[in-house]
């Protein structure tokens, strides 16, 4: 069988070298960045995107966060607006309520209600009977986060879409009706997207939607999930798209990653869809123009580019029957994009695990290989896996100075240093551990044991994502490859450098296919889920025990040197990012209405030069605001703050009924300041329903209850809350204002980005 003893033997320094070698240039051609095209400039024919001529809006809406409701977002709406008239197009304003409810694990519940400003703009089809053909929808959103001046927001692809428009006003008119829809209040509850699913009349025309987000300033646009059967529609983005850049593991990632556009409402409109974001860079740390020109044009340029193609490709095309099969599709370096349908996904896997039986059993007869001994390796590569997730997450939280400003850059920040330290810990840690295995169990045993593991997650992804199938799918068929020419004698002759050689052809396919994912999972994850990122290592390391078992005893002390080498690279690299840009500041002016009294708040972070003097009297560095906030376990900068004209939130209790069983409060609730957010949470009790102006939100027992009211202006609302009887209530209200008091806070630089905020506070407590 196989023929594991000459490779185990002591490998020569020359032969660990060269191995080495090729791995990191596998490595390398794997994460290789995909060239982005060349920003056009404004002599570009009229029919052609430019990026030139799309990046003065990028830089309008750079300018400022642009939450829903606030000043800075009606301005960008009226912008967006003008300039849809200026190309002789006429776009509606659709203003509508909307309400969005979220469901914890723990029973959690948080409604957001609020009133969106979509606008829409629908460019007529050139086709006979484009009255009865299905409509093409183009989406994105305008509006931003509070904390965020947006770059990461849709700026960019608020900006395609416009020049797109432009683009298309001068081309030859499309058979199909085109729909843009610029959404408002993605961040808070995708509020506009769901008025325009449920209340728009023009949203039961749309046979096919196309959705773009930036979740970051750089990097290509990534095609990040599909819906309704993708097979017409991976195959016209691959046809059309000038670069096409994505994988249908993505649209895995996609369901939890915080930084990957969702389907949302949207995926309510129309029979399919395909979404679309860049996710590189995804940090917000400089001032409006400085920001702008930091951002990749040839980013902008790629996005431009695709949105244009595939308007042009799917406005032409017959939308009725848009919908097929499902593919899988991954990109291969110097090869492009490869795909094929889920029949063959299935085939693939049949394919494997016949190859993998067949290997079993020859190592059943041919070297005494007992059945449990091969169930015992594969629970042995699973914890092996699941210590090195450990392993990741206590490194992260025991020695937060590894990386220490994550949390306010966020990913992009030179984290490619940072990552390849963390993966190469990660591979000397699996050797190590691995050859206490191959002392206990034996190297047969530890093999094949790894690999019971993946074919048997080959096949429980084949039932439930299939689209990712091809990440272990093609590895395990090289690597068992490689492993059936080693069990042959004469292969088993060979030199030790040409057998090593097989192995590494085997491993080739892991490393080309988990490289571009580990980078992905670094980018997309936050800190606290790196143990995904050591459970896709350990998958590639699966593929490749007996390799790793033959360079064991010369490969470590490499690995550990560029541990070492990526962790310094991190330091210093991320020491340079912080001295020439400014991180938000994110200083909030809190007007507390129960302690009469006033705040200077800030995250616990460190403190800018225009920051510091507000926080003079913090002697004792950043602490909670219980007093404020609750129980909420968050240290932050406190300082008081003198008292101005803010009003406090108007509140008037109408009701307090207790009968034993359930508690029935009635308050109404009004924003003298006409904030563009309420926020209302509630403390110390279960709610069991709710109620706002006479409309049902919920009905079902929640742990914890928050409500955030968006645009609503000056209103009076009337609230009420079933709370559980037998405990002390605390009910918290906040109205969340975009910038500081006028006059607060003295002259400030201007280079620090205008992400600041003004709460006004109270509380209710009922006993």
């Amino acid at each position: 069988m196989f023929s594991y003893k000459p490779l185990l033997e002591k490998s020569s320094a020359p032969v660990v070298i060269t191995a080495l070698l090729v791995l990191v240039f596998l490595a390398w051609l794997a994460l290789r960045p995909t060239r982005a095209p060349r920003p056009l400039g404004g002599d570009t024919p009229a029919t052609q995107f430019a990026a030139s001529r799309a990046l003065p809006v990028f830089k309008y809406l750079s300018q400022a966060p642009r939450p829903i409701a606030s000043d800075s977002n009606a301005r960008a709406r009226q912008y967006i607006v003008e300039r849809l008239q200026s190309l002789e197009l006429a776009p509606q304003v659709q203003t509508a309520s909307a309400q969005k409810t979220n469901v914890g694990y723990l029973g959690d519940y948080h409604v957001s209600v609020g009133v969106a400003h979509n606008i829409v703009v629908r460019k007529a089809g050139s086709a006979p009977d484009r009255a009865r053909r299905p409509a093409l929808l183009i989406a994105s959103h305008y509006d931003s986060a509070p904390d965020r001046l947006g770059v990461g927001d849709a700026s960019s692809s608020v900006a395609a879409m416009l020049e797109t428009l432009r683009a298309l006003q001068h081309g030859a008119a499309l058979a199909n009706d085109v729909i843009f829809l610029f959404a408002d209040g993605e961040k808070a509850g995708a509020l506009g997207a769901r008025a325009f699913a449920q209340q728009h009349p023009w949203a039961g025309d749309v046979g096919l939607v196309l959705q773009f987000d930036a979740a970051g300033h750089s990097g290509p646009l990534l095609l990040t999930g599909s819906r309704g059967g993708n097979g017409k529609l991976v195959t016209g983005w691959i046809d059309a798209a000038p670069l096409a850049v994505g994988t249908s593991a993505l649209a895995i990632l996609a369901r939890d990653a915080p930084a990957l556009l969702k389907g949302g409402p949207l995926d309510q409109v129309g029979p399919a869809g395909m979404r679309f974001a860049n996710i590189e860079d995804n940090t917000d740390h400089s001032g409006g123009a400085g920001l702008a020109a930091r951002a990749a044009q040839g980013t902008l340029q790629h996005a431009g580019d695709t949105m244009l193609a595939l308007t042009r490709h799917f406005g032409n095309l017959p939308l009725a029957n848009i919908a097929s099969a499902d593919m899988v599709h991954f990109e291969l370096p110097l090869v492009g994009q490869v795909h094929y349908t889920i029949e063959h996904a299935w085939a693939l896997t049949r394919l494997v695990c016949f190859m993998f039986v067949l290997a079993c059993c020859l190592a059943i007869k041919h070297l005494g290989l007992e059945l449990r001994i091969l169930v015992a390796g594969a629970m042995c590569f699973l914890l092996l896996a699941l210590a090195l997730a450990v392993t990741a997450i206590s490194l992260w939280k025991g020695i937060p100075g590894l990386h220490s400003d994550y949390h306010r850059l966020g990913a992009g920040a030179r984290d490619r240093w940072y990552l390849l330290a963390y993966v190469t810990l990660g591979i000397a840690l699996f050797i190590e551990l691995q050859r206490v295995l191959h002392k206990t169990i034996g190297s047969v045993a530890t093999t094949l044991g790894a690999l019971l593991v993946l074919v048997a997650a080959l096949v429980a992804g084949s039932w439930f994502s299939p689209g990712a199938t091809y990440l272990l799918a093609w590895p395990l068929i090289a690597t068992l490859l490689a492993y059936g020419l080693l069990q042959n004698p004469s292969v088993a002759a060979l030199p030790q450098l040409a057998r090593i050689a097989i192995l590494l052809t085997g491993m080739a396919p892991a490393i080309m296919l988990f490289a571009p994912l580990l980078q992905q999972l670094s980018t997309l994850f936050t800190a606290e889920r790196s143990a995904l990122l050591m459970l896709a290592l350990s998958a590639m390391l699966g593929m490749g025990t007996t390799l790793l078992a033959a360079m064991r005893r010369r490969f470590v002390a490499p690995l550990l040197l560029m541990v070492c080498a990526g962790a310094v690279m991190t330091a210093q690299q991320t020491r340079h990012y912080d001295s020439g840009i400014a991180a938000p500041n994110r200083m909030t002016y809190l007007n507390d209405g129960y302690s009469w009294k006033a705040w200077w708040i800030m995250p616990a972070e460190p403190l800018d030069g225009w920051s510091r003097p507000f926080f003079a009297s913090a002697v004792n560095g950043p602490r909670e605001v219980r007093e404020v906030f609750g129980m909420t376990r968050k240290e932050q900068w406190v300082a008081p703050a003198p008292r101005n004209k803010i009003a406090y939130p108007d509140i008037a209790v109408l009701k307090d009924d207790d009968n034993g069983a359930r508690r029935r409060i009635m308050f109404t609730l009004r924003s003298q300041n006409k904030a563009p957010t309420i926020e209302l949470r509630v403390e110390g009790a279960y709610t069991l329903a709710s109620r706002l102006d006479g409309k049902l939100l919920t009905d079902k027992t929640a742990s914890a209850f928050r409500m955030s009211v968006h645009g609503t202006g000056a209103a009076s609302h009337k609230v009420e809350l079933d709370l559980a009887s037998g405990s002390v209530a605390r009910i918290f209200v906040e109205e969340r204002i975009p910038g500081l008091p006028d006059g607060a806070g003295g002259a400030r630089p201007a280079h620090i980005p205008l992400s600041e905020m003004t709460v006004s506070s109270d509380m209710l407590v009922f006993r």
